[in-house]
């Protein structure tokens, strides 16, 4: 994992094809030992109608802050962090995994939201490449989750492998559907 030039960082992701379940993953305890992303409560949006990775980052943004689980400064923050440092992911569903630095989050977790047509993102690692983005799974992590953001990104590259698991999740018809759907999914089940 290396470090970004704004103070973040880069945790040097794989997005290769494992067996999709995380487990694959090792050399600290392995992805199966990380803790689990919980989603935060309020904070995910089923087929968002955003049409620019800008507007549904602004969006996902805009119901974190009214829930109290940000700063006003994270909007900006993640914003300008997706433009340096690109977070989309050629994995089997274009996903983006946006973040930025935890002196802006007041409850950790992760805001996710699933888009109603696909959104481009730049390539994480190809910035001049983009991917067309159908989930965002946007990370919320303060001082404290720093120390395992490695392992959760590791999981969460699993997690993402598993496109039945994915379409699943793609498939929820409202925010209460999307949260259920996703609290499984990320706990390891469908």
């Amino acid at each position: 994992m290396g470090t970004c030039s704004d103070g973040g960082t880069d945790a040097g992701l794989s997005t290769g094809t494992g067996t999709g379940t995380g487990d694959e993953v090792d050399g600290s305890g392995g992805a199966h030992d990380a803790p689990v992303l919980a989603p935060i409560p309020g904070a995910l949006i089923a087929r968002s109608g955003a049409r620019t990775a800008a507007a549904l980052l602004g969006e996902l943004s805009d119901r974190l802050r009214g829930l109290g689980a940000v700063t006003p400064g994270f909007r900006d923050a993640v914003i300008a962090r997706e433009e340096s440092y690109p977070t989309g992911l050629p994995t089997v569903i274009g996903t983006a995994i946006p973040h930025t630095d935890p002196e802006h989050v007041r409850v950790p977790g992760v805001a996710v939201a699933t888009l109603a047509a696909p959104v481009e993102f730049r390539q994480m690692g190809a910035p001049a490449q983009t991917v067309a983005v159908r989930l965002v799974v946007m990370l919320v992590l303060d001082a404290d989750g720093l120390h395992t953001q490695p392992l959760r990104l590791q999981r969460l590259i699993g997690r993402l492998q598993d496109e039945a698991a994915v379409t699943e999740v793609l498939a929820a018809h409202d925010d209460a559907d999307l949260t259920a759907r996703v609290s499984g999914w990320l706990a390891g089940g469908a």
